[in-house]
């Protein structure tokens, strides 16, 4: 009996030994999610992805650092990475809204239409009035218009005059008459 309960107390203690261990490593990740965050933020997206796969690493099944590791290989131009990313977050929530957002939008960037419009739809379908609602509705346009045959972008070429905010044109000061090259200071 006194073997029986020496173990069961060794026991006890290990586990309330470990639980901090096992706390700290949470912390540990989400420090990581929100530096690569900051990193993202500041167009960093190397060094953004390298901390979120720390992250990861400790917590594999962080919806924050999956998607935000999206991010990153989106802006790096890894889209088929991010493509994988944000069919993670989808699976292990597939009410991430900003994840149907982001697929949307990889898909938008690399003209396959047919699927950024339903990502686009499911997105609008699951989300209130917010900001990039209406980018989404564009984007989605966008693509309907690129199956009828119509351009995406078009060209709008502007004529004007210059101006240059250096100069002083007063209309009792009239240019100096009568200057040539070879008075310009710049010898040109």
């Amino acid at each position: 009996m006194k073997r029986y309960f020496a173990c069961l107390i060794t026991f006890v203690f290990l586990l309330i030994s470990a639980v901090p261990v096992v706390h700290a490593r949470t912390e540990d990740a989400e420090l990581y999610v929100a530096r690569g965050i900051q990193k993202i933020n500041e167009q960093n997206y190397s060094s953004a992805l390298m901390l979120l796969k720390r992250a990861i690493k400790i917590s594999p099944n962080s919806i924050e650092a999956v998607f935000y590791s999206g991010v990153a290989y989106t802006g790096l131009k890894n889209y088929k990475k991010a493509e994988t990313a944000f069919y993670k977050v989808l699976q292990l929530d597939k009410d991430a809204v900003e994840a149907y957002f982001e697929l949307g939008r990889i898909y938008y960037l690399t003209f396959e239409c047919s699927k950024s419009s339903g990502n686009f739809s499911r997105f609008n379908a699951l989300t209130a009035e917010s900001p990039i609602k209406k980018q989404a509705e564009k984007m989605r346009k966008d693509c309907k218009k690129e199956r009828r045959g119509e351009k995406r972008y078009k060209l709008d070429i502007t004529l004007g005059g210059q101006y240059d905010s250096n100069v002083i044109l007063e209309h009792d000061n009239p240019p100096v008459a009568g200057a040539g090259d070879a008075d310009d200071i710049r010898g040109t």
